[in-house]
């Protein structure tokens, strides 16, 4: 089974000296955080619990993580996994979306290209399309 996401760790300080969080540089009416309040990816994780290996191999990025960033691909209009990764790790506003700090590396495009070919072309797009 897949841990849980911390959650809350993206609304952590940003830095020692100063109360404020990532998303108090995110415009209120950002559509990441109508998204972000709205709807959660949790029970698309369900599908995938069986397919992630706590013991063997690098760590795993999650599920929410990947298929948040396949989100902000199509409303942004990024068509390379290596240009969305690029934009990512600029924007304040996709970091946060993305449960990211400032601090944390942005995952490889291949990792993105890998879940996408292994997991979006069939359950998870199909489960998605009836929400």
């Amino acid at each position: 089974m897949l841990e849980w996401l911390d959650r809350y760790r993206r609304d952590s300080t940003l830095f020692q000296f100063t109360t404020k969080s990532l998303r108090d540089f995110i415009n209120p009416n950002h559509i990441l955080l109508q998204i972000d309040a709205e709807f959660h990816f949790d029970h698309l994780v369900k599908p995938l619990e069986g397919k992630y290996c706590l013991d063997n191999g690098s760590p795993a990025i999650y599920p929410e993580v990947l298929i948040g960033a396949l989100l902000i691909s199509a409303i942004y209009n990024i068509a390379s996994f290596r240009q969305l990764c690029y934009v990512i790790s600029e924007n304040i506003a996709f970091r946060w979306f993305l449960f990211m700090t400032i601090d944390d590396e942005v995952f490889d495009h291949s990792t993105i290209t890998h879940f996408y070919r292994a997991h979006w072309q069939g359950r998870i797009r199909s489960h998605l399309c009836w929400l």
